[in-house]
């Protein structure tokens, strides 16, 4: 079967073993889409909530109308991204992880580099989408509105729900390509964990953004001092590519494995020696 296991001693020679073949259906896009609609619908969900109350009832943080419609959601998506995080990083880390990585054949690690890394990291690249559309939705507000405090109707759902969404796929993919992917299983690869960093960054930026704008700089210009940390943070994003140069190489190794017949690092081999087994020259044709 195709996620049959076998031991894997040096190259592995799969030209003999049709088994191993993943079947048409494992390399379907159907959960990314869902995952992407998902997301999508949710997020309109909470631009139709700003349009019904954010004039009405979220300019002035001290009124009762502000507590009743902004804090109380504000506490609920607090409690719910711990929740998501604790379920989504533990069951990943202590559930969802395979112990024996060193025993995949390519078939099954091709399987999984389409559904866990690239269908984790599309995903990933959907919700920074989103947690920059709300980022300029934020500037567009406090180009209009007073600045009273951290917690208005679009710091809500811009650094309190879409960034954190956005950080929670991302460690989650980081994590998968860990338990889940040889290349992974022992070393860390630097593009991939700058690609998580990142955002996790931006929190602390962000913290001194707001405090800078309360006490120093009232209005949201683009080109203000206290925009300036974030561009190379932003620039960050370019790890994507890195990301992509180290892993693509390895992609293709288990690819001409599975479908051509070719010779590629076990699994075992490429847990030992993630540089070698990424090394484009190794599925460079001639090679």
């Amino acid at each position: 079967m195709a996620n049959e296991r076998v031991a894997t001693v040096g190259a592995v020679d799969v030209s003999a073993v049709a088994e191993l073949v993943p079947k048409k259906e494992y390399f379907n896009n159907w959960r990314f889409y869902l995952y992407c609609i998902l997301i999508s619908l949710s997020y309109g969900a909470c631009m139709l909530y700003q349009r019904a109350f954010a004039i009405s009832k979220g300019i002035d943080y001290t009124s009762q109308d502000f507590q009743t419609y902004w804090m109380t959601l504000f506490w609920g998506i607090t409690i719910m991204n711990v929740i998501i995080w604790g379920l989504t990083w533990g069951w990943i880390w202590f559930v969802y992880r395979d112990r024996h990585l060193e025993q995949l054949s390519p078939g099954e690690e091709l399987k999984r580099w389409y559904s866990n890394w690239l269908l984790t990291l599309g995903v990933y690249a959907w919700c920074l989408v989103w947690a920059v559309f709300f980022v300029e939705q934020d500037g567009v507000w406090h180009s209009s509105m007073i600045r009273d405090t951290e917690f208005t109707p679009s710091h809500i759902f811009n650094f309190y729900l879409s960034w954190p969404i956005f950080i929670n796929f991302g460690v989650a993919g980081l994590m998968l390509t860990r338990t889940r992917l040889p290349v992974m299983g022992k070393k860390w690869l630097l593009p991939l964990v700058m690609e998580v960093a990142w955002p996790i960054m931006f929190i602390p930026l962000i913290g001194e953004n707001e405090w800078g704008h309360s006490a120093w700089i009232l209005e949201e210009w683009f080109a203000a001092p206290l925009h300036w940390t974030f561009v190379p943070f932003a620039w960050a994003a370019v790890w994507f590519l890195g990301n992509g140069f180290d892993m693509f190489p390895r992609i293709a190794a288990v690819l001409k494995a599975t479908y051509f017949g070719e010779k590629c690092m076990s699994a075992a081999e490429a847990m030992e020696n993630p540089e070698e087994a990424t090394n484009p020259v190794h599925t460079l044709p001639g090679m």
